[in-house]
């Protein structure tokens, strides 16, 4: 694991490359003739779910990201177990003493959407090399300014990834 630190508004942040923080995961190929009508929603290109299945292969709060189709680079999280098909990988923290998932997920959400769509590639259709999403370098605080619960860390977080 390589990282780098730095100090910011007198917080030291520590940087590292999202494949040191997290395992990556693509989700399964799911054709129209195998989708059985259920109560699990299918995360694919799109926007907005659009079907749901009979099974899940995603826990629930698991971070997700669009790496093919008009929606690639598309940060998201459901609160309920979910069906993630080959459009899409799965983003689990490996060592939540280094990083809370509420964070990573805010910052690859509002700090990160640039960088993120900065490694977008094609322009009939769009995809994100896996190997690209993971090499993305992110600064990490401690801990106890990774909890947003805390205003004066919320404010810390606005100021930070810059």
């Amino acid at each position: 694991m390589e990282f780098h630190s730095h100090t910011q508004n007198h917080i030291s942040y520590q940087t590292y490359k999202l494949s040191d923080l997290c395992h990556f995961e693509k989700g399964m190929k799911l054709h129209h003739s195998q989708r059985i009508e259920g109560d699990y929603l299918v995360i694919d290109n799109q926007t907005y779910p659009k079907y749901s299945h009979s099974f899940y292969n995603t826990e629930r709060d698991t971070l997700i990201c669009n790496i093919i189709g008009p929606t690639a680079g598309n940060i998201r999280v459901y609160p309920v177990p979910t069906y993630v098909t080959e459009n899409c990988v799965k983003i689990t923290i490996k060592n939540t003493q280094i990083v809370l998932k509420e964070y990573l997920y805010r910052v690859m959400l509002y700090k990160m959407k640039d960088k993120i769509k900065n490694i977008v590639e094609g322009s009939a259709i769009k995809i994100i090399k896996m190997r690209n999403l993971m090499d993305l370098e992110i600064k990490i605080p401690p801990l106890q300014y990774q909890n947003f619960q805390n205003k004066r860390n919320l404010l810390f977080f606005l100021e930070s990834q810059q």
